[in-house]
């Protein structure tokens, strides 16, 4: 239904890429992906273009928190504008 790309670090799980087609979008899978990934008992990081409204409502909604604005020149003029975000697993 959809693709979920992570890297485990000894300390955090890095999550790369998190993408559903349109027509499976708002079904909870998101959820169980993050569920899934909080059964290592690591904290969740990940970087997403503040600009991806969706996603970013998606991820806070799931108790991943803004920690802090970043600007990447891509090149040719062009900037990432992300936010590296976080949730803290217990």
């Amino acid at each position: 239904v959809g693709v979920l790309v992570f890297v485990e670090h000894a300390e955090e799980i890095f999550i790369d890429k998190l993408y559903f087609p349109k027509s499976e979008r708002g079904k909870g899978y998101a959820k169980e992906c993050f569920d899934f990934l909080e059964r290592a008992k690591k904290d969740l990081i990940l970087v997403v273009n503040r600009k991806n409204d969706r996603a970013v409502k998606c991820y806070l909604k799931n108790g991943f928190i803004i920690e802090k604005e970043t600007e990447t020149e891509v090149g040719k003029g062009l900037i990432n504008c992300d936010y590296f975000m976080r949730k803290t697993v217990d």
